[in-house]
């Protein structure tokens, strides 16, 4: 009895509805919908199967649209991520460009301290490889080197302390040194970057 209170509701909606759609809906459509209301009501099992069909498409179409709503969530963590990885990308590009640039000056004033192309003097200390492999490195239990320098060709090793474009400025650095307790420092002309005799 109830099926057919609500078999009755939902034919007078359809009523309704089709009345409201009877401006747009030709005439042999409507006596086709009319035919099938009819049949409707005298088969329950057919609208009972009409119903519930009706009520797993919209359960499909809810779970459809929670998909859309986690793949929607899903795009906007991933748009988040990749601007995430440009603004990194775009501060090491920034980064990058900063060390090139302060590669350039520090080879600018490397340059212009040594002064390769003319006349400078360097003091140099005398160091033997006692003196130069005295540390021992923690891990590896080998001895490392303490100081770097330059071999000259007799085969003696250097440590450069300083430039210095006038002999007077070197020899003042020299004597320092020697108060330091800093001995056989000793003064090397170099012409353009290479020793002069």
């Amino acid at each position: 009895m109830r099926h057919l209170m609500t078999l009755a509701l939902l034919l007078s909606l359809g009523f309704i509805s089709t009345q409201a759609m009877s401006q747009e809906l030709s005439k042999d459509e409507k006596k086709a919908l009319k035919k099938e209301i009819k049949a409707m009501q005298k088969d329950p099992a057919r609208y009972k199967s009409l119903k519930e069909g009706i009520q797993d498409k919209k359960e499909q179409v809810a779970d459809l649209d929670r998909q859309i709503n986690d793949l929607n969530g899903s795009i906007q963590a991933t748009r988040g991520k990749i601007q995430e990885k440009d603004r990194q990308i775009k501060e090491l590009g920034n980064e990058i460009a900063r060390m090139k640039v302060e590669k350039q000056e520090l080879a600018i004033a490397e340059r212009n301290q040594t002064n390769l192309e003319g006349l400078i003097y360097k003091v140099q200390v005398k160091i033997d490889d006692s003196a130069i492999y005295r540390e021992v490195d923690q891990v590896t239990g080998k001895k490392r080197p303490v100081f770097t320098g330059e071999t000259t060709q007799d085969g003696n090793k250097y440590y450069t302390l300083g430039f210095f474009n006038n002999k007077e400025e070197a020899e003042s650095f020299r004597k320092y040194l020697n108060i330091l307790r800093v001995k056989g420092a000793q003064i090397i002309a170099y012409k353009d970057g290479k020793p002069v005799n």
